[in-house]
């Protein structure tokens, strides 16, 4: 039995080598008089994603084909910065700037590997840019492609924050690479303008006092290191900002995006936000659990877990805009719920509001929550019927499948003359907010719209 096995595997074995002699034997060897040939670069120009200061710059490939009948030396594959060029290059394995006499058959590839030898910007430049060109010489013709990456200057944070500290920077942004911490008894104050970025996982937890003053023309924001187009609707990129208990965030014109978790309060913690857009999340966009949370103006959008997860404590929405239709997944929860958490005070109020998203039902009240959650003067998804037979709930509210947001898709949450919001927010349960959340002014007579963004508002 084994030799019969040893003697199909040794026949196998033979036959296998016999292929491939024979299919070598049938490819030509090389020219020994190659023609200019016809070589091209898998890219006119290779871009390194945004790199930041200090870091390690991945490795990008360049393919380098002949796509002529004809072989061809290539006489020099090189850098054209040399050992001067801020590019490290390694050469069909080899690492140096330059490699000659370098044989390709027609039809066949060589490959280029390209990083940055040291990502530096300027002293006090916000960014610096970086160039060379990779250029292959053969039969008196020449082909190039160009390199180039933008290298960002970030400020350092440090891991916990022991007394009161200032980020006010609108040029250089600040970088949380693993978690920051706003320690009991500290302030953080995050400018108009300032941007932070946070590290793949990263987190800020406040356990102090976080106030983020961003201004209408000049927002703050919180989003993912990776800032380059691709990157800036996806979701999960970094942990989130959780106030801790007995914390406190004020939050003015600030962008939270591409987290997994937007804002996660804790019990005894209070937040208030006015002009705060939370978008692309991939669980709970604002998770609040025996709090104070006060919203007005904002906007949460595109969020995996639900927009708004209430359990307990005081829940207060005024002009908000909730369009969860998040793409990445299917979302199993409502957008908006509420109930107890064991709390006899919880209580919950929506008033001249937007909450929408892609299912048919958007709002799930616990049944013990029952009676503690009124909605006045808001555009809300759920069923007609539902919404007629609790008006002690739905107070002036409307519902409707559709917003009829400008475009949903561009992030344009404007309601649109005819959308079931225009004109439903009644101005005397909200007098106090006449601008809205682009800080454009409501109209002084009405009517007002629902939602976070007034149609008809003016600079």
């Amino acid at each position: 039995m084994l030799r019969h096995q040893w003697r199909t595997t040794h026949s196998a074995l033979t036959a296998c080598a016999l292929a491939l002699m024979a299919a070598t034997a049938c490819e030509r060897d090389f020219s020994s008089a190659p023609g200019a040939g016809d070589l091209c670069f898998s890219a006119d120009t290779l871009r390194f994603d945004t790199l930041y200061a200090g870091r390690v710059s991945p490795t990008a490939r360049l393919t380098l084909k002949n796509t002529g009948d004809d072989d061809v030396t290539i006489g020099r594959l090189y850098l054209r910065g040399g050992t001067a060029s801020p590019f490290g290059v390694n050469i069909n394995g080899q690492p140096a700037t330059e490699a000659t006499n370098l044989r390709l058959c027609h039809g066949d590839s060589l490959l280029v590997f390209l990083n940055v030898r040291e990502a530096t910007a300027a002293q006090g430049m916000a960014y610096g840019k970086l160039t060379d060109a990779v250029v292959a010489e053969a039969g008196g013709n020449t082909w190039s492609a160009q390199v180039e990456a933008v290298v960002r200057n970030v400020t350092a944070t440090p891991r916990v924050i022991t007394s009161d500290a200032q980020w006010l920077c609108d040029s250089i942004p600040y970088l949380v690479t693993d978690s920051s911490v706003v320690a009991a008894g500290a302030s953080l104050i995050v400018g108009p303008g300032a941007t932070v970025l946070m590290d793949e996982g990263a987190k800020l937890v406040v356990e102090g006092r976080l106030v983020v003053a961003g201004e209408a023309n000049r927002r703050a924001s919180f989003a993912p290191m990776r800032t380059d187009g691709f990157y800036e609707t996806i979701p999960g990129q970094w942990s989130g900002i959780r106030l801790s208990t007995g914390g406190e965030a004020e939050m003015r014109y600030a962008d939270v995006a591409c987290s997994a978790d937007g804002l996660t309060c804790d019990s005894a913690t209070v937040l208030y936000a006015d002009g705060l857009w939370i978008r692309d999340v991939s669980r709970t966009g604002v998770s609040c659990r025996k709090a104070l949370t006060v919203m007005v103006n904002s906007i949460i959008s595109d969020c995996g877990g639900g927009a708004i997860n209430a359990e307990g404590g005081e829940t207060r929405l005024r002009h908000v805009t909730v369009a969860d239709y998040f793409t990445w997944d299917y979302r199993s929860v409502a957008a908006l719920r509420f109930g107890m958490a064991d709390d006899d005070d919880a209580r919950l109020s929506v008033d001249n509001s937007i909450i929408s998203g892609n299912q048919s039902t958007e709002v799930a009240i616990d049944s013990a929550a029952v009676g503690r959650a009124t909605f006045r003067s808001s555009l809300v998804r759920i069923s007609k019927s539902a919404m007629a037979a609790d008006t002690a709930t739905y107070a002036d509210c409307a519902a409707a499948s559709d917003p009829g947001f400008a475009d949903r898709k561009n992030f344009d949450y404007h309601p649109t003359p005819k959308s079931p919001a225009t004109g439903l927010a009644n101005p005397e349960i909200a007098s106090d907010l006449l601008l809205d959340f682009e800080g454009g002014i409501r109209p002084a007579e009405g009517p007002w719209d629902a939602g976070a963004l007034q149609t008809s508002a003016k600079d």
